[in-house]
């Protein structure tokens, strides 16, 4: 014979306790996700351990009201400081995180637009800033070969360090070195290089060279960002496209590159802005009557707009 004495009022406290610790263990990971790529399961597993771990130091006895002493209160308080220590830990992790980046963020942010260097063979096969660019543009590692040959991996969605490592600069210059030969002495900024190299990959180099870009190269004519503005054929004729969706993107398409090369959008705010929140632009908005594009708050604010796709940050894990 043995008897068993169930509190369920108790037993409701401890459930409504450990839901509200799932609700916030929940919560604290989406946030992680939203503003670090760390391996939060790590994290989870840890506060689940301490979890256990404080539950088995608990004295269920001594929790258990007497007899005869309904007026005693229960002693639940290890359940706050077991809350208030998770709750300290994550906050502090994301506090360091944040003071990282904000440091990253100032030391990078100063130049990279307005200083203009020569653009050496090392220079145009570094992957940094174009690779972020086309990150933005399309989400997927989006780049080919010149003969059509898909990169490793191509057109998935990889981290920054991922898409560099995948990123064959041996090959790159093999294949695209006339585009290099046309580049090469020519003084860029980092993010105007980056914006012209996506032009190139974007004709392709049949078309490139058939370009007015490529010409006022050739002529050494200052570049503008008007002539990012259509994407040629090898014969010099301005691309048609099958449907009208497709004309209009390249619109918009064309609108972003001209932007990054005249410093209107520079690489590092395109790390904060949704992948492809250009997509959700009237392109009308985006020319006016004459052709020419427009750039304004109103535009800019629209770019920043969550269109349910994450951060080109949080795509490249940066």
């Amino acid at each position: 014979m043995f008897s068993l004495t169930v509190n369920f009022k108790l037993l409701g406290v401890i459930t409504l306790w450990l839901a509200g610790l799932t609700v916030v263990g929940l919560a604290l990971y989406w946030l992680g996700v939203l503003l670090w790529s760390i391996k939060w399961w790590v994290l989870g597993a840890s506060a689940l351990a301490l979890i256990i771990w404080g539950l088995s130091k608990v004295n269920w006895k001594a929790i258990r009201l007497p007899k005869g002493n309904p007026n005693k209160k229960r002693n639940l308080g290890w359940l706050w400081w077991m809350l208030v220590l998770i709750i300290v830990a994550v906050l502090a992790v994301l506090l360091l995180r944040g003071c990282d980046k904000d440091k990253a963020t100032e030391e990078s942010s100063p130049t990279e637009v307005t200083t203009e260097t020569v653009v050496t063979e090392e220079r145009f096969c570094e992957p940094g800033a174009w690779i972020i660019l086309d990150a933005y543009l399309s989400e997927g590692f989006n780049v080919k070969y010149a003969d059509y040959k898909k990169f490793e991996a191509y057109g998935e969605v990889l981290s920054y360090e991922e898409r560099v490592s995948m990123f064959d600069s041996t090959a790159y210059l093999k294949d695209w070195g006339t585009l290099f030969k046309h580049l090469a002495g020519q003084s860029f900024s980092n993010d105007q290089l980056a914006a012209v190299q996506r032009y190139g990959l974007w004709c392709g180099l049949a078309g490139f060279e058939a370009s007015p870009l490529c010409e006022k190269l050739e002529k050494g004519e200052d570049i503008v960002g008007a002539d990012l503005a259509k994407v040629y054929t090898k014969d010099g004729d301005e691309r048609k496209f099958s449907s009208p969706s497709s004309h209009e993107h390249a619109l918009r398409y064309a609108w972003v590159l001209m932007n990054v090369f005249d410093g209107n959008i520079s690489i590092e705010e395109l790390k904060a802005l949704p992948v492809k929140s250009y997509e959700s632009i009237d392109v009308n908005k985006m020319y006016d009557a004459d052709g020419n594009y427009v750039f304004n708050e109103e535009l800019y604010l629209q770019l920043k707009t969550k269109n349910g796709n994450r951060t080109t940050r949080e795509v490249l894990m940066l």
